[in-house]
């Protein structure tokens, strides 16, 4: 009994002193007019922790008060990468309060700042707080892509630093812990001035990507589970991730494949630039659907408009950080976008295009360098090209680069389509971000359309493509088989599929928006099925069917569906193609 009141005695003293102590301390923050600013932890083990920051004492609180982020620390007092309000706490008004923060290892310091308001809302610091990662140097942003070989896997992620002494390393296992083989790559990166446009080759807005790392791992084995990390002894390693090696091109397999385009990024704070809140459903989304057939050969395609960045570099760190938990388990498949790729002084830029500054001077840059799609003769690097995966063969075309007759993509589109080997990949699918076909009636972007038409479109029917996917419209529609807006039997011609609604938020109204110019008819009889709100698609394909499905993010259900039946006689043209 002596010892519990003992106990008791000894911790009233050290609550009693606990309280004197943070008496004392608000007593001198009142004296001085400057609240105690704090982090916990003040310094992160990886990239995306959470830091709780905490304010006491904060002088004639404010609803406008915020607490700023800024990496670099030494960031301008206006160029903070994002906040929160202090009224998102329940007790900001007495002064006092903390907020989570989860935050991207971007490669440097970062500093937390209390910002004050006053009556017209001008905000000043009146306190500061230091953020830091036990390893700036922490290999960050890893993702899986395929290359034309299914022996093959390429891994690629970002650290702060490099070293020839100490190159990129993947190390490679079939248990959990156990490696046998480690694959060495290659290091590089780009600066501020391979931006061509503001805002991205503006001092404020530019962040070094840090040092790209690319493995190619060779030499896999069919139908085998690999363990890796990617790292090496001087930057350290990242957590253990594993793949399925790539089914590569036979149609004795069945494999699931997630696509879609227009999915930004959801960071869990405010920003002072746009960001798509709904993509984080999507990624969750997705990661359900792998942990639901984790024995599955899946892959991803995002077809155009993946960051958002426009010119903003720390939107590039956090869009990996959120795709990297579904990357890094599946290949991740991207093409281009005009929010990668378009600036005012791009080579390919007739007078019917309304090609624009969408990448925000990005110039592809980014696009290009932090990603590596397989790789074709005279084409830019990730702009177009093909792959296989299982019974599938994917034709990736690029709308930001010259796709008219005579050119080295329309060149290179013929003679891709032209050599699919139907009786191993029996089905065709033709994807890029700008679509053929689509209700919306943006006139921006109708003269682009009708050059698509009427370059490419006789190529799908030539080359009997069974699916063209697109993005770009932040919708999802679905098109009977259609030549020229004209229903065809199903085997005439492709069904267009427009999935860009995984993320981005700015919606045009289905019907005229009032101001005389319209943005969405009613619709039309060659739609089969649309709807506006947030989801992602997915293929599952064998050698005898493709079923494609479009998935509602909100309840996480299928709202649209359909089969293609390679049996079926209005489908039988699964052989190989001759030149019409």
């Amino acid at each position: 009994m002596a010892q519990v009141l003992l106990c008791c005695v000894l911790l009233c003293a050290a609550l009693g002193a606990m309280a004197l102590t943070e008496r004392t301390a608000l007593r001198k923050m009142d004296q001085h007019a400057q609240p105690l600013l704090t982090l916990r932890p003040a310094v992160l083990e990886k990239s995306m922790d959470d830091v709780v920051v905490s304010w006491y004492g904060a002088p004639k609180p404010n609803a406008k008060d915020m607490i700023a982020l800024y990496c670099p620390a030494d960031a301008a007092v206006d160029n903070f990468i994002g906040f929160k309000m202090v009224s998102d706490c329940p007790n900001w008004s007495l002064g006092n309060g903390q907020l989570v923060f989860q935050v991207a290892n971007m490669r440097t310091a970062c500093v937390f700042r209390y910002l004050s308001a006053n009556v017209v809302g001008q905000h000043a610091v009146v306190a500061t707080a230091k953020l830091g990662f036990v390893n700036e140097d922490e290999p960050t942003q890893g993702h899986l892509s395929l290359t034309q070989k299914p022996s093959e896997m390429r891994v690629m992620w970002v650290s702060a630093t490099s070293s020839w002494t100490s190159p990129p390393q993947v190390s490679l296992g079939v248990k959990p812990g156990v490696y046998f083989s480690n694959f060495t790559g290659i290091s590089y990166t780009y600066d501020i001035q391979a931006m061509c446009e503001a805002p991205a080759n503006q001092t404020e807005n530019f962040i070094s990507p840090g040092q790209i790392n690319d493995v190619l791992l060779f030499d896999l084995q069919p139908q085998t589970r690999y363990f890796y990390r990617y790292g090496n002894p001087l930057t350290g390693w990242s957590a253990e991730k594993s793949f399925l090696s790539a089914p590569g091109a036979t149609k004795d397999m069945s494999v699931n494949v997630a696509i879609f385009g227009d999915l930004g990024v959801a960071i869990p704070f405010n920003t002072p630039v746009e960001q798509q809140p709904p993509a984080r459903r999507t990624v969750e989304l997705l990661l359900q659907d792998l942990a639901y057939e984790p024995d599955a050969h899946w892959s991803v395609l995002h077809i155009g408009d993946l960051s958002y960045a426009r010119g903003f570099a720390f939107l590039w760190d956090y869009f990996f950080a959120l795709i990297e938990p579904v990357a890094t388990q599946v290949p991740y498949m991207v093409s281009v976008g005009n929010h990668e790729y378009n600036f005012w002084a791009q080579p390919f830029k007739p007078s019917w295009s309304n090609y624009v500054n969408d990448s925000g001077g990005e110039c592809g840059v980014p696009y290009a360098q932090r990603f590596h799609m397989p790789e074709q003769d005279k084409a830019p690097r990730n702009a177009w090209y093909s792959y296989d995966f299982g019974p599938l063969h994917f034709t990736v075309y690029s709308g930001e680069h010259d796709f008219t007759q005579g050119s080295e993509q329309y060149n290179w589109l013929v003679n891709d389509l032209g050599s699919v080997d139907r009786s191993v990949t029996p089905w065709l699918i033709f994807t890029g971000h700008r679509p053929m076909y689509t209700s919306s009636n943006d006139l921006d972007e109708g003269p682009l359309r009708v050059h698509l038409q009427q370059e490419l479109e006789p190529l799908l029917i030539r080359f009997k493509v069974d699916l063209a996917v697109w993005a770009h419209v932040h919708m999802y529609e679905r098109t009977c088989p259609m030549v020229n807006f004209t229903c065809v039997e199903r085997g005439q011609a492709p069904i267009h599929i427009v999935t860009g609604n995984a993320g981005n938020n700015w919606q045009a109204p289905w019907k005229e928006d009032g101001t005389g110019r319209q943005w969405y008819y009613d619709e039309p009889s060659w739609i089969e099925y649309r709807t506006d709100e947030f989801g992602y698609s997915r293929i599952r394909a064998n050698a005898s069917h493709l079923h494609f499905e479009h998935v509602q993010n909100q309840r996480h259900k299928v709202y649209d569906s359909f089969t293609l039946d390679a049996r079926s006689p209005v489908d039988a043209y699964r052989t190989n193609v001759v030149d019409a």
